[in-house]
């Protein structure tokens, strides 16, 4: 059975990491003065799931960069990671099925972590400790203390940990958020994001339990999660069970949530109150299909929404943001952004008195390629990021898990960002931590 895991213990424990399994060296890899005008950063990808073509392509476009090792625990998708590292004229990068001998290897300056989110506090935090710098995806983790150990980690072994919030290197998002903080909007009062999507009524269906794959290590797959049989909607939908993911909520929401605090110059919400159910999909998924979110913020309201039953688009968008301000709205996603003016009088029949401001639409900007490059041309200077640090990553995780914890608890959650608790709420800061399958014992 397992036992209750209090914060203090978790964060006490997670520093501990590192001296599971195979022994993970500690001394710096990437050359922590710096590499050479010639040296290129030599990295590896683990987990080499939905996201890793892009990734690979991403990272390799990347002119002082070089794929040396992938590493998934299924042999198929690992393999054809390699083929395609190998197709690009990368060479023929080693593969491996267990991340921790990787770690083990002076020859790798930095990892790429693109794994569930239940292996990824485990698997930065023992990154770091190996001296590696490290591309997490988002969302950074499945739990907020979690992603303080990550954080800490981070600064005890002065690492460079960047998380995967592309939009913070696109010049479009850039040029949308400087139009929020210039007060052309006027006082902006309500945010809106959004995910819409319709995966019919059978949603990700029913596969019975049975056997892994061969190709599947599903035990390590597992990792620190509970053990329990292997199912394909497990492995594939990872997202949408609360062993492995926090939903759309905390893995779309990280992006869109982080555009919001950008804009509106805020880090962290009020409160938060989560609401929804499994109303259109009979799926054997654990997350509600449909679901509603509110945060208060300092002068601000902030709504999410997302649905699996509906894709019916918003402002022409299946994803997005909207600021609404009392002189226009501005509306945003990686296809481009838009301007929509407000008329100066709603109740006069004719917005009498005309428009306090023009109309504005601008075309998005590549979204794969610069984010990932900056990152190896930090680890190459030896520099923090000054976009997609790993606690601005954290900061926008967050509000995703408080609505999953608000709406597992029945109510609204208070947010301390200080000591990063809620408020009078020992049941919902049970869910800030988890706990973990033996050998791992975080």
């Amino acid at each position: 059975m397992a036992t209750r895991t209090t914060r203090r213990r978790f964060l006490r424990q997670c520093h501990k990491a590192a001296a599971l399994g195979a022994a993970v060296m500690a001394g710096p890899s990437a050359r922590a003065a710096g590499l050479g005008a010639n040296e290129r950063v030599r990295l590896a990808f683990i987990g080499c799931g939905i996201r890793h073509k892009r990734q690979i392509a991403a990272f390799m476009e990347a002119p002082h960069a070089r794929v040396v090792a992938v590493c998934d625990v299924n042999r198929i998708r690992a393999e054809r990671a390699r083929q395609l590292v190998e197709d690009a004229g990368g060479g023929r990068p080693d593969m491996e099925g267990d991340f921790r001998r990787l770690l083990d290897r002076r020859d790798i300056d930095a990892v790429i972590v693109a794994t569930p989110e239940h292996w990824k506090c485990l698997i930065t935090v023992m990154a770091c400790r190996a001296g590696k710098e490290v591309y997490v995806e988002k969302p950074l983790a499945l739990t907020i203390a979690e992603g303080r150990t990550i954080v800490q980690a981070a600064r005890e072994h002065k690492r460079v940990v960047m998380i995967g919030t592309q939009q913070r290197s696109m010049e479009s998002y850039h040029q949308a958020v400087e139009f929020v903080q210039s007060g052309q909007l006027g006082r902006v009062s309500t945010v809106r994001s959004w995910t819409f999507e319709n995966r019919g009524s059978e949603g990700y269906g029913n596969p019975p339990d049975g056997k892994a794959p061969p190709e599947l290590d599903w035990d390590l797959w597992l990792g620190p999660a509970p053990a329990v049989p292997f199912n394909p909607n497990r492995f594939s939908q990872f997202h949408f069970f609360w062993d492995y993911g926090g939903g759309w909520q905390c893995d779309w929401g990280v992006h869109l949530f982080d555009v919001v605090h950008w804009a509106m110059k805020v880090d962290h919400p009020l409160s938060a109150v989560g609401v929804g159910g499994k109303f259109a999909c009979r799926d054997n998924t654990e997350h509600p299909d449909t679901f509603e979110a509110v945060f208060e913020y300092p002068g601000f309201v902030s709504l999410y929404s997302y649905r699996h039953g509906n894709d019916r688009e918003y402002e022409d968008m299946w994803y997005g943001n909207a600021f609404f301000g009392d002189k226009g709205t501005l509306v945003v996603n990686r296809d481009g952004w838009r301007v929509i003016p407000q008329p100066i009088n709603t109740h006069d029949a004719k917005g009498a008195g005309g428009f306090k401001m023009p109309a504005v639409t601008k075309p998005g900007t590549p979204v794969e390629g610069p984010h990932q490059q900056h990152f190896v041309e930090l680890v190459r200077a030896g520099r923090q990021p000054d976009v997609g640090d790993v606690e601005t990553g954290h900061r926008s995780t967050i509000p995703g898990h408080l609505a999953n914890i608000s709406f597992r608890v029945g109510r609204k959650v208070y947010w301390d960002p200080a000591a990063e608790r809620i408020k009078s709420d020992d049941e919902a800061n049970n869910l800030l931590t988890r706990p973990y399958r033996a050998p791992w014992h975080l």
